[in-house]
């Protein structure tokens, strides 16, 4: 106990979950920035499948991040009642994806690239809800805690890339061959 408020989360975490919420939120708004004011249609009907989906898929990566993030900072709450649910929602979310993008005929390798883009979102929000539900059987295990503020930094970069993707970014390394949208431009 700290000046009388059972905090579920360790105080050492403290600090990292603060500093992700205020860039997570940042990010977003880039990204809504971003999807704004963009030449090509990212989001709504006349925009391509892809690009709807790696947009869906960063902004997804940022709110997970934001959520798991100021969830983190509320005293004395255990932080599985909001881990696990927003890694459940998440992941559901990816999952609808990966059946958007599954839609109309592909070849071998745009199934793949398809499949990297759900598979690495689904993984991730897959743990952090193993995890979440971890805390509600044990809120006082850190260990948890420790592996969702771990999970920050790989969701970070999924929202991070795939926002750059958007944006038109160079393809050229190994991450950028497995894009949807590495043809679609």
């Amino acid at each position: 106990m700290r000046h009388g408020i059972n905090l579920r989360v360790s105080p050492e975490f403290t600090t990292l979950f603060s500093a992700s919420a205020n860039a997570s939120a940042a990010l977003a708004g880039l990204l809504f920035l971003a999807v704004t004011v963009g030449s090509v249609p990212t989001v709504g009907p006349r925009a391509p499948v892809e690009r709807r989906t790696v947009a869906a898929s960063s902004f997804l990566a940022l709110v997970n991040a934001f959520f798991l993030s100021m969830g983190a900072l509320i005293p004395g709450a255990n932080f599985g009642t909001i881990a696990l649910p927003v890694g459940i929602v998440c992941f559901i979310s990816t999952v609808r994806i990966g059946q958007e993008l599954a839609a109309g005929p592909r070849t071998a390798l745009d199934r793949v690239r398809r499949v990297v883009l759900v598979a690495v979102s689904g993984l991730l929000f897959a743990i952090e809800s193993w995890q979440g539900l971890q805390l509600l059987l044990r809120p006082d295990d850190r260990g948890p805690v420790a592996v969702i503020a771990s999970m920050l930094l790989p969701v970070y970069f999924v929202g991070i890339v795939r926002a750059w993707e958007l944006l038109g970014a160079q393809r050229y390394s190994l991450l950028a061959r497995l894009s949807p949208l590495r043809d679609l431009d």
